[in-house]
């Protein structure tokens, strides 16, 4: 049983999302009924259509939630963030973490949304430049809480883009600080980051 072994809804996600992209067309809901490998095999059902995956760009409308938080009389609307902070024993080049985040930010189209203007938000497109900054901080490490605060506090919901990544070189390796903004993000979101950066 899938919930026996440790199963939870967003592994069930998990699980529809690799499907789908096996070509297999399965929902959270059939894992709920059918939670046993047994059950669900005669739940699968072959894709006929593969979603398409070009790049989104131009206006969008408000969600209600980002709408209620834009018209908020909250002050920090820029710091709104969450982040994670991700080590990598063996070093990073800039290089790298150029290619590699480049990627997901071209492939996730809610990276690259901005909001310039009342009631709608905007897509740039993938002509949106990657915002990465590095730091060697082999010999200064005690710099480092104040260089990951600059970075936290640097977004612009006009400007973009409302990703910031910072690449920091210590002793034991480096570390990439993640900054997304809250309208564009959330928990469920970090987790297809999270394994779209351990495949590349």
């Amino acid at each position: 049983n899938f919930f026996a072994t440790g199963g939870d809804s967003i592994k069930s996600i998990q699980i529809v999302s690799r499907l789908r992209q096996e070509g297999y067309d399965l929902t959270v809901k059939d894992i709920f009924i059918s939670p046993t490998i047994r059950e669900l095999a005669s739940q699968l059902r072959k894709l006929s259509q593969i979603t398409e995956q070009g790049v989104v760009t131009g206006v969008a409308p408000l969600s209600p939630i980002q709408r209620v938080f834009l018209e908020s009389t909250f002050t920090g609307k820029h710091h709104f963030n969450q982040s994670a902070l991700l080590h990598f024993p063996a070093g990073l080049s800039v290089s790298r973490a150029q290619q590699l985040f480049t990627h997901l930010q071209e492939h996730h189209d809610a990276l690259r949304m901005v909001f310039v203007q009342d009631g709608v938000q905007e897509n740039r497109g993938t002509d949106m430049s990657l915002w990465l900054e590095e730091h060697d901080l082999r010999n200064n490490a005690s710099d480092a809480v104040a260089l990951y605060d600059r970075l936290q506090s640097g977004i612009d919901l006009a400007s973009g883009p409302l990703m910031r990544i910072g690449l920091y070189h210590f002793n034991d390796g480096s570390r990439v600080l993640m900054v997304i903004h809250h309208l564009v993000i959330d928990g469920v979101s970090w987790r297809i980051l999270f394994e779209d950066i351990a495949t590349l």
